[in-house]
């Protein structure tokens, strides 16, 4: 049996608490250094706050936060051990401050968002399901709660990453809003697909600027990207380079039809080699 009393009344102490179902590793470690400590120094009596006090900063390289630690994981044990040794002292709370905090979290930007979704395309697949699911994870993660547009998004900045386009986001919006997730489908998915076909184009500034606000039952999206060669314009129909050219303008035409239900205004802008799409609906 140990005869040296700390020593012996750290063990009870990690002993009862293990009993109790708590694991406690690092705490033991902890206590058991600091009985290691008081046999170093030849202490034999009860404990006392000067001797927590001494072993807590007991090195110079010591953080504040890191002496703040020991001093609470001492006082949790001094909690316990005062019951029952009347010449132990109860140690002070937050002698060296406070001992836990959080640190400052880490904000990734919308391009190491769309670097992670990349790369997990590139992970190991046998049926292709593993890679695809972890992309979108990370991709729903990010998102902004509204799963409709957080569904089209992500399926778009995936798209536009193929080709090498980067998608910026500018988002705010609620959980939910009145507009069916068809409308948003045709809205966003022909924008987009616009967007990142006149920017497909560029060998430089392969960027889509893309805003959604949402403020007193108005939805304001704003869509802009760069473009080479000219945008022609026929009867209110901007025709765009699809190979296909009946298919040329029914993108935008597709979406002032959706926006007809919502009272929605169209605004588009060529502002040197930056085309715009600025729509308002009232949902």
């Amino acid at each position: 049996m140990n005869d040296h009393l700390i020593t012996r009344q750290v063990e009870d102490y990690i002993a009862y608490k293990k009993g109790l179902g708590y694991q406690i590793k690092v705490e033991s470690g902890e206590l058991r250094r600091f009985a290691a400590y008081t046999q170093s120094i030849g202490y034999e009596g009860s404990l006392t706050v000067d001797l927590a006090f001494q072993w807590a900063m007991l090195k110079p390289e010591y953080s504040r936060w890191y002496m703040a630690r020991r001093m609470e994981t001492v006082r949790t044990f001094a909690k316990y051990i005062c019951v029952f040794d009347p010449d132990a002292q109860m140690l002070p709370k937050g002698m060296f401050g406070k001992c836990h905090g959080r640190t400052t979290p880490y904000i990734f930007s919308n391009e190491e968002i769309c670097s992670l979704m990349k790369e997990a395309t590139k992970l190991y697949s046998p049926d292709g399901l593993r890679r695809i699911t972890i992309a979108t994870a990370i991709g729903l993660l990010w998102g902004t709660e509204n799963i409709d547009i957080d569904s089209i998004l992500n399926f778009k900045i995936q798209e536009a990453a193929q080709q090498k386009i980067k998608i910026a986001l500018d988002l705010s919006i609620p959980e939910k809003m009145s507009i069916a997730s068809f409308d948003l489908a045709i809205i966003l998915g022909n924008l987009l697909d616009n967007a990142i076909e006149a920017v497909a184009e560029m060998e430089k500034e392969r960027q889509i600027k893309t805003k959604i606000n949402y403020d007193k039952w108005r939805l304001i999206i704003l869509v802009e990207n760069p473009y080479q060669g000219e945008r022609v314009k026929v009867r209110n129909r901007y025709l765009t380079t699809n190979k296909e050219s009946s298919q040329h303008g029914l993108g935008l035409e597709n979406v002032k039809s959706v926006l007809q239900k919502y009272d929605g205004t169209m605004d588009i802008t060529q502002r040197g080699n930056i085309f715009s799409v600025s729509l308002l609906l009232f949902v």
